[in-house]
């Protein structure tokens, strides 16, 4: 390296490179630093590949051998260099340059060739271009082949020669573009890495490169960026790196079928963090106890629209096709089936792990030690999270009310926080109903549009969303229910898909008659069961009805199969199809069996059934859609309550668990020797970002209220944390706002682990698609 911090590459092929020292730099300058115009169209002279091979016919017959000279001109982006190339229409990129004159130089040719497609005037001048070393030379055997980096001792006569050209470009030049052309800057990587994409001659021209001396290390070198002065030096060994996995990288490509693709390294590393992220941030404004909602809209007949703020329920709408978003997609759905909340807080929080990783690879520390700096910041937030929980079950009045407060908070960010102290009390009665079980099968959901949110209650019992029918008993007590599904429309013969030959009318009345005599007999077997009502999945017809009736059963048809289900458990019967043998049909029980208006609605009420614990709530509100996000709100809030039955340890929320954990993080890297303490406070950060999102998505100042929380929490027995109401920092104790400690857990364990597993992805391998073999 010299005095000037620039990386020297010795020539190998000198002799007397060791004592001359002489040296090979290549200057590239930002892509900001050039202007680009535009000017008139440039004629094509072939509109199709027959055509371009009919003029290289005619041109060789006149002139013999094909002379092509191409430029390589590199550019700096995003502090990695990137060549310039011509697009043509839509998938056809060439370098600029093109074919030779009879008996014109090579450098008088490219010159021309440049200053005609990007020079203002198109007049050849050659102190415009700096022309330097050929960097190969390819070669067409034929008129319809691909360009080879040698030629063939069988081949006679070569059709075409293309060479390829290093241009060095000033620090500042403007380039004006024909129309019809595009001029685009293209990453080196990307040219070896989608070869397919590219024309050979320029992929295939940089094989004859490999002459130079291969060293694959310390190719950059990044100065201070200062006025007038190139912000990287690319060695030209540097190339022949680039060229040189090119061509490994093609050899690889032989190894996947037709359609399979692979992307390695940073680039495979990128794309993950990149569709991490954009899921994170696609969800992240629904945060908090403002955040907004999503209109999700599908692509199905009818185009259902669906209103929400559910995490979960806008990630299990997308359709994804990025691999690291597919697991925190995943990881919102885990979050959803265990605990019920904090679908959102779980994708936000990986996301920012994920970001705050990019930043640390970027700045060269390796992923398995942000892996190993992320685990002892997970296991220290943990414990400090584990030292503030506080346990009431004990005391049942101060448990209650703890579940009070956590279904308040759950709720605060729902459709339904207006009346959330409503909703909050007919959760926790639902809940201390099921006696300390998870199983939510016993609360029925029942949705009815009319009236407002607040008119929803809480029925004991269960509600079967069917009405009575006419002629039937209207009510029922000490009910001994059979609930079945079985076909109950065999009175009438089937018109259709059956073929029977009579000679008379008459003989049309037996057939009916007989098939009501089936009818009748298993009707008979089905009272012999000594009930006095009868729930079918499918349809009753008239006749069975009638008999149903006349025996005082209440029959009930077409219940769904959702409904019969519930009612089978909540009844303590089971689902029968068949009624040969009645002792082994497990009937249902309740004392009462009526029906109920609700709104302009009739229904079944079943009272006093087996299982005690069952209940329904009814909602009411505005809409279906209103209905809809109410009743994924309200289940939100059960399934949070019913774990915290289990699990009864609880922590105040607002912002404040992220504030504790973030603190301990933080004196943990203070503690922590070496990079591990950067990815600790990388992990410190997007803690913290929880909080900072809710009070951006409130419209406050997140940046003032972070520093009060970071500064209150410093202070011995703090419980501040944000309080979107007021948009001040307040005491989560006194407000009531608290969370279940399961669910924080879950968020900090979850996030943690699809973070851990994206870093660990240095290469993403996209499969053929499965196609049926051609048989013989």
């Amino acid at each position: 390296m010299g005095d000037d911090g620039r990386l020297h590459a010795i020539d190998d092929d000198d002799d007397d490179a060791s004592s001359a020292h002489q040296l090979s730099y290549i200057d590239i300058y930002p892509l900001s630093n050039y202007y680009f115009g535009s000017k008139e169209p440039l004629l094509f002279k072939d509109e199709t590949l027959s055509d371009r091979v009919l003029r290289m016919k005619s041109n060789y017959a006149a002139y013999g051998l094909r002379t092509c000279v191409e430029a390589v001109m590199l550019v700096e982006l995003f502090k990695h260099p990137h060549l310039l190339l011509f697009q043509i229409r839509n998938s056809i990129f060439k370098l600029p340059g093109g074919r030779l004159r009879p008996n014109e130089s090579d450098i008088d040719g490219l010159t021309r060739k440049l200053s005609k497609k990007l020079s203002a005037n198109g007049a050849s001048d050659a102190s415009d271009w700096e022309v330097s070393e050929c960097l190969g030379m390819w070669w067409r055997p034929d008129f319809e082949t691909l360009l080879f980096p040698y030629l063939s001792t069988n081949v006679k006569g070569a059709k075409e020669c293309a060479k390829l050209f290093l241009v060095k470009l000033p620090e500042s030049k403007k380039f004006v573009v024909p129309k019809n052309l595009k001029l685009i800057a293209v990453p080196l990587c990307q040219i070896h890495e989608n070869h397919k994409s590219f024309d050979h001659s320029l992929t295939g021209g940089c094989g004859e490169v490999m002459r130079f001396p291969q060293r694959a290390t310390s190719i950059f070198n990044i100065p201070p960026t200062r006025p007038s002065q190139s912000l990287l030096q690319l060695r030209q060994p540097a190339i022949v790196f680039y060229v040189s996995v090119f061509i490994i990288s093609m050899a690889v490509d032989k190894l996947l079928k037709d359609e399979a693709s692979e992307e390695k390294g940073e680039r495979a590393r990128m794309a993950s963090f990149i569709g991490a992220m954009a899921i994170a941030d696609l969800v992240k404004t629904t945060l908090g106890p403002k955040g907004m909602d999503k209109i999700l809209q599908s692509t199905g007949r009818g185009r259902q629209v669906t209103v929400t703020n559910d995490g979960a329920t806008i990630l299990k709408s997308l359709h994804i096709d990025n691999p690291a978003a597919k697991v925190l997609v995943d990881i919102s759905k885990v979050q959803d089936d265990e605990v019920g909340d904090g679908t959102t807080s779980v994708v936000v929080l990986a996301g920012e792990l994920l970001r705050e990783a990019e930043k640390l690879v970027a700045s060269k520390i390796h992923p398995m030690t942000i892996i190993a700096g992320y685990r002892m910041a997970a296991e220290c937030a943990r414990n400090a999270l584990l030292q503030k929980v506080v346990d009431n079950k004990a005391d049942l009045e101060k448990f209650k009310s703890d579940l009070l407060k956590i279904a308040m908070t759950t709720l605060s960010s729902k459709i339904l926080s207006q009346d959330k102290e409503h909703f909050a009390k007919l959760a926790v009665d639902a809940v201390m109903r099921l006696k300390g079980s998870t199983n939510l099968e016993s609360i029925q959901i029942i949705k009815k549009p009319g009236g407002s949110l607040k008119d929803s209650f809480l029925d004991e019992g269960f509600i079967l969303d069917k009405k009575i029918g006419i002629g039937q008993p209207k009510r029922i007590e000490n009910a001994k229910i059979l609930v079945a599904n079985t076909a109950m429309d065999t009175d009438k013969v089937k018109i259709y898909g059956a073929r029977v030959r009579v000679d008379s009318m008459s003989r049309v009345a037996e057939i009916e008659g007989a098939e009501k005599e089936k009818m009748r007999e298993k009707v008979k077997k089905i009272i012999g069961h000594g009930i006095n009502c009868f729930v079918n999945r499918q349809l009753i017809y008239n006749f069975p009805e009638e008999l149903f009736a006349d025996a005082g059963i209440l029959a009930i048809e077409h219940a769904d199969f959702d409904g019969i289900e519930r009612l089978a458990l909540v009844t303590g019967g089971e689902i029968a199809s068949t009624f040969d043998n009645p002792e082994s049909v497990k009937l249902g029980y309740c004392k009462l069996i009526e029906e109920i208006m609700i709104g302009e609605d009739k229904l079944i009420h079943f009272s006093g059934v087996e299982m005690g614990q069952a209940c329904t709530i009814v909602l009411r509100g505005a809409s279906h859609h209103v209905l809809d996000e109410a009743e994924r709100s309200l289940h939100d809030a059960l399934c949070v309550l019913s774990q915290t039955v289990n699990d009864s340890r609880v922590v105040l929320g607002g912002g404040w668990p992220e504030m504790i954990m973030s603190k301990e993080v933080d004196e943990l890297a203070r503690k922590t020797p070496g990079k591990k303490s950067h990815a600790i406070e990388a992990f410190s950060r997007a803690l913290q970002a929880i909080p900072t999102i809710i009070a951006d998505n409130a419209g406050l100042d997140s940046a003032d209220l972070i520093a009060q929380l970071r500064a209150e929490h410093h202070k011995e027995g703090c419980n501040a944390g944000i309080d979107v109401i007021s948009g001040s920092v307040g005491d989560m104790a006194e407000l009531g706002i608290s969370e279940a400690f399961k669910v924080k857990q879950a968020i900090l364990l979850s996030a943690t682990e699809a973070a851990e597993m994206i870093l660990r992805v240095d290469e993403i391998i996209t499969c053929a698609p499965r196609r049926r073999e051609d048989r013989m």
